[in-house]
Order: structure tokens, then sequence, then C-alpha cells
């Protein structure tokens, strides 16, 4: 036996590799038979086979076995884009005890403006873009709060540009209530709680995310636990 190839007229028996196939030659023997390997192209007797061969895919030729590894491969890779994208996906902190903001449903105004007078250790007037002045107070941060809360809230954001998030429901010619943000992007009132500067309250339904309102419970609690600002003495 051997591998199809040209016929051979000799009296021994030869042994070659052609197109994956074994094939017995003898020297009575005009035509050649093929016994096809079950991941080969098989091709046809004599010359034929050759000239067959060199006419097919390269794709066709190619063993099978490498053409496994290269699909496991591209899944792989397809597979690690995929945990790539997720790993990548912006991260939240104390999703272990707060709700997964993303699934909330509740749709809210953005406000921006600059701060033009800090009232109170929860409340301050706000120069909108759109030339309105807008009374706000922080939700969550309540009484009794430090005796310097509102020194440290005027540090914070005192003539500097801040947004706010309103239900979209707010009554703007009354004083609203919502979640304030500095230009970083920091909670304000996440950061009097976790100062010790106020106590936390619970805002009304849909004042701010839930999530966020979790986020000032821990900072109260964070806030406390280390004895700072108004639970120095408590």
């Amino acid at each position: 036996m051997r591998f199809c190839g040209d016929s051979d007229t000799s009296e021994e028996s030869l042994r070659e590799t052609a197109g994956g196939c074994e094939v017995a030659a003898a020297s009575n023997i005009a035509s050649t038979q093929c016994v096809a390997h079950p991941f080969a192209f098989v091709p046809t007797a004599g010359r034929d086979a050759r000239r067959e061969q060199a006419r097919t895919p390269a794709l066709r030729r190619t063993p099978y076995t490498v053409l496994m590894i290269k699909q496991l491969v591209a899944s792989f890779v397809v597979f690690a884009s995929m945990r790539c994208a997720t790993d990548t996906t912006p991260g939240f902190e104390h999703l272990d005890e707060c709700p997964n903001p993303i699934a909330e449903s509740m749709s809210w105004d953005l406000v921006q403006g600059s701060v033009v007078d800090v009232t109170t250790a929860r409340t301050f007037r706000l120069l909108e873009d759109s030339g309105e002045v807008l009374t706000v107070s922080l939700a969550n941060v309540g009484e009794p709060a430090d005796p310097e809360a509102t020194d440290v809230l005027k540090r914070m954001i005192n003539g500097k540009r801040i947004s706010v998030m309103l239900n979209h429901s707010a009554d703007r010619h009354a004083e609203v209530t919502g979640e304030v943000n500095d230009q970083e992007g920091r909670d304000i009132a996440r950061k009097l709680l976790r100062a010790g500067a106020a106590t936390f309250v619970a805002a009304p339904a849909y004042t701010l995310s839930d999530y966020s309102e979790c986020l000032h419970r821990i900072a109260e609690r964070e806030a406390k636990a280390e004895g700072l600002g108004v639970w120095r003495h408590r």
C-alpha cells in the first residue's frame, strides 16, 4: 500500500504521499485505487491526482486538526472580548447592600448652574444657566447638624458650578430637593454625611435614586462608627 501518486510499472511496490490516500501498485496494474484517509482530500488516479490536488483550495487541503485549533482560538478570542467588555463596565460601590442603579427606571432632570449663596447646612441658592434662581435642599441631609456644617458646605460649593438631579415633576418655583454633585461628580450630601457634619434623614419617594440614598445611609453609618462631627459625643 502507498499513497496515491503517479502510476508505477516497476515490479517493486513503493510508498509515497500524494493527497492522503494509500494505493497498491504493481507492474501489471493499469489503474490506481485509493483508500481515503478520513481527514484528507481524495484525488483521482495517476497524474490527474496531483493536478487535481494543485487545483484544490488550500483550505480544503488543511489538516482537520489545524482547522479545529483555529476555530478554538477564534472562539477563545470572542469569549475574551466579551469578558473584557463586561470587566470594563463602570463599577458601583456597595452593591452587596445597595440596589444596582442601572436597574432603576426613574428619569431625572439635570439642572446646572453656579451657587450664589449658602443659607444653611443643607440649603443654597443656585443661579441656573437659564438665568433663573433656584432654592435647593440637599436630599438626605437633616438635623441635627454640626455647628460648623454651614461653613463646611460653603467651602464645598459657594461660588462654584454644580449639578442637581431633580425629579422631573418637581415644582421649581418652590424649594426643590435633589441630589447635588460638584464638577468632579462628587456627591455633596454624601461628603457632608461622611464627615459627620449632619445626620441622615430619609427623603420622600422619588426624590433621588434608591442607590444614592443607600450610599448616604452608609456614609452616616461610617461617620458614626468613627465618632466624627455630630457623633463625637454620642
